[in-house]
């Protein structure tokens, strides 16, 4: 934040205070008596008239505390632009004490269920209960909540993988996650236009579609085996909802 703006907010808060501070001041200081009375403001609507009462105490030093308190709030806490308070506190630092207290609670039982493998942590009914919150919390928003899929995201519950469904696939899958973009013209960048439109009739006649059976024949269908690895994945990321490779 630059000065100028931390200046301009910095202005507003303690402005915002101090007039809430004046106004109470100032409505106290013209009140006519201390205590309860009979007179009334002048005001009168459907017959009900206004005493001319001072505020209640509870109210009054309610109101004070609560000014105080937004002061003190605001010498310990950032609130004030730039100021970064007497305690130096930032949500960043708190979630990193957060981090080091849970580390601290779970960390020996993450790291022995890092070292147990995979296929036995299937059988570990407190491993499946904290693998199912974790994945409720982090993974069901785009495969869904019964891991099921969803329109551009995988169905995980099947025995058909993009990029391998071993433990130690979906390890790498979960570390590093996948890229599933389909890079302009494959891995032929040079292709022509009229070698596109080859393609497309090829591809058009999977369904019986094709325009030009002639230029359909021109494409020989492409072996992914051919030039592993950066073919393969590219023929993953080409059509990742028809089979996975």
């Amino acid at each position: 934040m630059s000065t100028f703006w931390s200046i301009w907010v910095s202005v507003i808060v303690l402005g915002t205070v101090f007039g809430c501070w004046w106004l109470l001041l100032a409505t106290r200081k013209s009140q006519t008596t201390d205590a309860e009375t009979e007179r009334t403001t002048g005001h009168s609507f459907d017959g009900i008239e206004e005493y001319d009462n001072p505020l209640p105490k509870w109210w009054f030093y309610l109101y004070v505390a609560t000014c105080i308190f937004a002061l003190g709030y605001l010498a310990l806490y950032p609130g004030l632009g730039n100021y970064k308070g007497l305690l130096n506190w930032t949500s960043t630092n708190q979630w990193e004490a957060e981090v080091a207290a849970a580390d601290e609670k779970y960390g020996e039982i993450y790291a022995q269920y890092g070292q147990t493998p995979v296929p036995e942590l299937a059988t570990n009914d407190d491993a499946l209960k904290i693998g199912q919150r974790l994945f409720a919390n982090n993974c069901s928003v785009c495969h869904g909540s019964a891991a099921r899929g969803q329109v551009g995201f995988p169905n995980l519950t099947d025995d058909d993988w993009l990029w391998g469904g071993s433990p130690d696939a979906i390890l790498e899958t979960l570390h590093n996650g996948r890229k599933g973009n389909m890079p302009a013209k494959g891995v032929m960048p040079n292709m022509t236009n009229e070698q596109v439109d080859q393609v497309v009739n090829y591809v058009l006649s999977f369904s019986g579609r094709e325009k030009d059976a002639a230029a359909a024949k021109l494409v020989k269908p492409y072996s992914p085996r051919a030039a592993l690895p950066a073919t393969a994945q590219t023929l993953r990321a080409c059509k990742p909802w028809v089979h996975r490779i």
